[in-house]
């Protein structure tokens, strides 16, 4: 996380909305979505805790863009998913637990 962001240190923010299922039927294929209400989002960190490799993936932005994006990503197991936003120097958070109930890259 250091490498990636420069920091762990990370601030829980409600301005972060991390849209993910609750339980996925199919660890392969899970739909995620990041979007954040704060000024000048530089990054947008995806990080799923159980996964052999945790970061999933990170987006560079631009000042010009709006703090949103969306994709699909594998989950190992039941775990915690988190958004990690880079803002104005900090690292805002959002996270939500996802229950899987077959596939994903940890092979269930």
């Amino acid at each position: 996380m250091r490498a990636t962001l420069g920091s762990t240190e990370f601030v829980p923010d409600e301005r972060v909305r991390l849209n993910v299922p609750d339980r996925a039927e199919n660890g392969d294929v899970v739909p995620v979505s990041v979007d954040a209400d704060l000024s000048n989002v530089r990054r947008i960190t995806l990080v799923a805790e159980k996964n052999p490799v945790p970061i999933i993936a990170s987006f560079r932005l631009e000042p010009e863009v709006e703090g949103f994006v969306a994709t699909r990503m594998r989950l190992a197991e039941t775990g915690n998913v988190i958004a990690l936003v880079e803002s104005g120097g900090k690292v805002y958070t959002g996270s939500k637990t996802v229950q899987v109930l077959i596939g994903g890259c940890g092979g269930e």
